[in-house]
């Protein structure tokens, strides 16, 4: 049976799953019995709000996975992709807030959106 759920840097947010939450730490954007994940960086290339881009650019997220004391990085570059580790699949659902052109946002300001699910 797989398991699934949407998870929100800073903000922790699960829909159907039979997860348990528990109480993330800074940079934590999941944590269950046997998964931990962290936001540690991003670069957010799409075209801002108000621009005119030759072209729409990319959301990429660079993240921390930890289970059973081992711990592994990775990227995530682009809206929708995945990758698996661990036993779960991740996938890159959003990053917001959406770049506007001349306003910068700080890192502890940025939210990233993930779709996670055991196998």
């Amino acid at each position: 049976m797989k398991k699934s759920g949407m998870i929100v840097a800073m903000v922790f947010l699960m829909i159907g799953t039979a997860c348990e939450k528990e109480e993330l730490g800074t940079n934590e954007v999941y944590r269950s019995k046997d998964l931990k994940i962290e936001f540690k960086d991003y670069t957010d290339s799409r075209c801002p709000t108000g621009d005119v881009c030759i072209w729409e650019g990319e959301a990429e997220v660079y993240l921390l996975a930890e289970s059973n004391g081992q711990s592994e990085g990775f990227l995530l570059t682009g809206l929708g992709a995945d990758t698996t580790i661990f036993g779960h699949t991740i996938e890159l659902v959003d990053l917001q807030p959406y770049p506007q052109s001349g306003v910068e946002v700080a890192f502890k300001d940025k939210e990233v959106k993930l779709k996670v699910t055991k196998l």
